[in-house]
């Protein structure tokens, strides 16, 4: 049996197998289910604290509620390998990465929020609007509106791509193919434009500061500091 521990500030895992083993805690929620059948893998506990999602091996993710330790629902199925669960800021919604393929549902009814999202590689969502960023391997990266359920761009790329974020005031938009990073300023409104963010080695990370107006850039022998905006990098290493 295994048990999913509950607390304010975090989740713990206890396995039963072959004996005990135990984890940190407080004496809160316990969500019970059989390993064998439904494996806790990468609990994500939404913003508002009060759901949490657990991956499924191989299928999709499973919803629990904090406070009474009850799963919501059914699972959601994905049909393919989850490597990463994330909740919108309003927790209101949730989303499955896995496979070629990327799903939001909507976490008061577990019903899926259209169809799922093909070649997806990473997912955003908009800090205070209804809207998802989707990098795709076939280069394309979308903006959509779960509000109005309609796609609101496709902003295609030469290249596959590897990661997608919103900057904290969600004005902007950072992805990056491996080669270089591309940011998109006043990406959801019509007057949308590209930098490049050019590297002269292969880029592993692309993320913008915390504080906002900075973003960096790196590879694994290089690092580029830039102003948002500015066409050459504040500093690099």
């Amino acid at each position: 049996m295994g048990r999913l521990r509950v607390t304010k500030r975090f989740v713990t895992v206890t396995l039963e197998y072959f004996g005990q083993f135990r984890s940190a805690g407080g004496n809160n929620a316990t969500l019970g289910h059989d390993v064998r059948e439904d494996t806790v893998m990468g609990p994500e506990l939404s913003p508002d604290g009060r759901t949490i999602a657990t991956r499924r091996p191989f299928t999709g993710i499973r919803l629990w509620d904090t406070e009474t330790g009850n799963s919501l629902g059914e699972s959601l199925e994905l049909g393919q390998f989850v490597y990463r669960i994330r909740f919108s800021p309003d927790s209101s919604r949730v989303v499955a990465l896995g496979g070629n393929a990327a799903r939001v549902w909507d976490v008061e009814t577990n019903e899926p929020l259209g169809a799922p999202f093909e070649k997806a590689t990473d997912i955003a969502f908009h800090p205070t609007q209804g809207l998802l960023a989707v990098s795709c391997e076939d280069g394309k990266l979308l903006l959509h509106d779960l509000d109005k359920g309609r796609l609101l761009a496709e902003l295609p790329h030469a290249r596959p791509l590897k990661a997608v974020q919103f900057d904290k005031q969600g004005t902007n938009l950072l992805t990056h193919d491996g080669e270089n990073a591309y940011l998109w300023l006043n990406v959801v409104n019509d007057q949308r434009t590209q930098r490049v963010l050019a590297h002269d080695s292969r880029l592993s990370t692309a993320s913008f500061g915390s504080h906002g107006g900075l973003l960096l850039t790196a590879s694994p022998v290089s690092l580029r500091v830039w102003r948002i905006g500015d066409a050459a990098p504040l500093w690099e290493r």
